[in-house]
């Protein structure tokens, strides 16, 4: 949705300085929506007006380092804050600011914007500094060259494409991307996903997701959905379900047959699930609310699973330009607790695995090697049991993708996908097949 700024007005100004006053640390995508309910005067504004809010407050999030020097010299800081970030979204939209900004700005706020956008031009270094040191300093490790990190961090800056998986339960490409174009909205193919679309602009597509004709899911997210190759009559377990996106799209590739435990500690998130599962027509798919990973109630899945996934818990600093907030809530120690977390939801995912010829999949959306090659290699070295599938393999030979993305995916063993490198959030993955042999009681422990 091109953004209209001609609605732009005090009295949204204030509505979004109220919301940005009332924000708390929840994710923004969960908080939004319920604070545009709770204030009256927001509701009744109109839906591109709310629209803009929504988005001034994730501009807040991605240029939070330059906004936070930017207002210092402000005398009111948060409509210092909704200004920035409207003359942001006006200039990267239309290269321009003043004309649309006039009505609602002082003359001293047009002078201070004017500094605040010299400031930046300047910045060599504008990109990097939206982003915590200590991230900086862990992409250094895990990339080649500056050129790269610099890459990353403008990609991470701009907001995501909206990706969708059409539900072949209920439609078809062809039907769909009919309907789309009644709504005059263009999609392109999305890359890598077999069932996806790409829409060349961010759109409300709430009326066909209500109807289960679709469901908002990263590129990145579908192609991880296919390593676990799930077949008909299978019995697969989703161990990290959430809402349930993943689960669905294996609902979808097993053509509702064979039996999906969807597990989660949130009873809310496995809700939504249930919600969607019912809008695209699944039938195959029952959620367990567990305490954790040990939760005695998956004791009944252990030895008896086909396919077992683990979209772990994770830093999610392959997501921040769909989620920037979490690059300011998370801490650097944080990162080792994600992997020690990912390590023990892996031993017990293990224990569910057929004996023979049963697929385990870990994935996170992290861009960190803590918690992805790390983890990884402490569950090979200490799982003899299990065979790790090259993943140059599974690319060229399972999923028929040419030599070319293949190796752009490759890395080694791993699956990598990078946002300034792939278009899509960042994902990484590997897959292991349990052997012939059984995992012993006396497995090792990861400490």
């Amino acid at each position: 949705m091109p953004l209209s700024f001609t609605c732009v007005s005090e009295k949204l100004l204030q509505a979004g300085i109220w919301v940005w006053e009332s924000l708390s640390t929840q994710p923004l995508g969960e908080q939004l929506p319920n604070l545009f309910k709770q204030y009256r005067k927001i509701y009744a504004l109109g839906r591109s007006e709310r629209y803009i809010i929504s988005e001034c407050i994730y501009q807040i999030m991605r240029y939070r380092s330059w906004f936070d020097v930017c207002v210092q010299s402000h005398p009111k800081p948060s409509r210092g804050l909704l200004i920035l970030s409207l003359a942001n979204m006006a200039y990267q939209q239309t290269g321009d600011w003043l004309r649309f900004l006039e009505k609602i700005m002082t003359e001293a706020e047009g002078q201070w914007l004017e500094h605040s956008f010299r400031v930046r031009s300047l910045d060599g270094q504008f990109a990097r500094k939206q982003f915590p040191p200590w991230l900086l300093a862990k992409w250094r490790a895990s990339f080649p060259g500056e050129e790269q990190i610099d890459q990353l961090c403008h990609s991470l800056l701009e907001r995501s494409p909206v990706d969708i998986r059409i539900n072949s339960l209920k439609t078809n490409k062809r039907s769909l991307c009919q309907e789309i174009a009644l709504l005059g909205l263009l999609v392109e193919d999305a890359p890598y996903a077999k069932n996806g679309l790409r829409f060349k602009q961010f759109t409300q597509l709430t009326e066909l997701e209500e109807r289960g004709y679709l469901h908002i899911q990263d590129a990145g997210s579908q192609l991880i959905c296919e390593l676990l190759r799930v077949s008909r009559h299978h019995i697969v377990v989703d161990l990290c379900a959430g809402a349930g996106g993943k689960s669905l799209t294996l609902a979808q590739n097993m053509h509702n047959t064979g039996t999906i435990y969807a597990c989660d500690i949130s009873a809310f998130r496995l809700g939504k699930l249930k919600e969607r599962a019912k809008s695209q027509g699944v039938s195959n798919c029952y959620t367990m609310a567990v305490a954790n990973e040990c939760d005695p109630r998956l004791d009944f899945l252990q030895a008896k699973a086909d396919r077992v996934l683990v979209d772990a818990p994770c830093s999610g600093t392959g997501t921040l330009s769909r989620n920037p907030e979490l690059k300011w809530h998370l801490k650097e120690e944080m990162v080792s607790g994600f992997a020690q977390l990912q390590v023990s939801i892996l031993q017990q995912a293990i224990k569910m695995l057929k004996p023979s010829g049963a697929r385990l999949v870990y994935a996170t959306c992290s861009l960190l090697k803590e918690e992805n090659e790390w983890v990884a290699e402490q569950i090979s070295h200490h799982h003899p049991e299990l065979r790790l599938i090259p993943m140059s393999y599974i690319l060229a030979q399972e999923l028929n993708l040419s030599s070319n993305q293949a190796l752009a995916f490759s890395q080694g063993d791993y699956l990598q996908i990078y946002p300034h490198l792939h278009g899509t959030n960042g994902f990484f993955a590997c897959v292991w097949e349990s052997k012939t042999v059984a995992p012993s009681a006396g497995a090792a422990v990861v400490k």
